[in-house]
């Protein structure tokens, strides 16, 4: 009966299991991490259809016309601010208690974090990080902040 058995079809039929056995255990074990990585991939999540984030074109009709976005503010140099801004923004919003936050304070810390940050304000990166911050409060505190509030915190 052995004799039949090619080492060929052994190796496959070995592989074949080993790979299922390594799926289903990695499935079983990490299927809720799975799951919330391909949400947070997803632009269909459920958790952007609650999120009143505004389009391009409505952020360029509501500024106020005394803001001028010079392209020096665009330059390469200011990318790492940018970075810097985004790793604190994230660090920020993973620490944030919301029992001890009202909405008013979170702005007021926001604003603080977003002074530390020169280059950023009125950049190209100011209305990614206007949705960014608006992603972040609904998903990680469960405020719903306007778009009005959050370029609140650029003046």
């Amino acid at each position: 009966m052995l004799s039949n058995i090619s080492w060929q079809g052994y190796w496959t039929s070995l592989a074949i299991t080993v790979f299922l056995y390594y799926t289903f255990v990695f499935l079983f074990f990490y299927r809720k991490p799975l799951i919330q990585y391909f949400q947070r991939r997803s632009f269909t999540s459920p958790l952007y259809s609650g999120l009143a984030i505004e389009t391009k074109e409505q952020v360029d009709s509501s500024q106020d016309e005394g803001a001028v976005i010079t392209p020096e503010a665009d330059a390469p140099e200011y990318v790492p601010a940018v970075h810097s801004l985004v790793d604190e923004v994230h660090a920020f919003f993973e620490s944030l208690d919301p029992t001890f936050h009202s909405k008013e304070t979170l702005l007021t810390d926001l604003k603080v974090i977003i002074q530390k940050h020169v280059g950023v304000k009125g950049s190209r990166y100011q209305y990614s990080l206007n949705n960014l911050i608006l992603f972040l409060a609904e998903q990680n505190g469960g405020f719903h902040l306007s778009a009005e509030e959050v370029g609140s915190i650029w003046l």
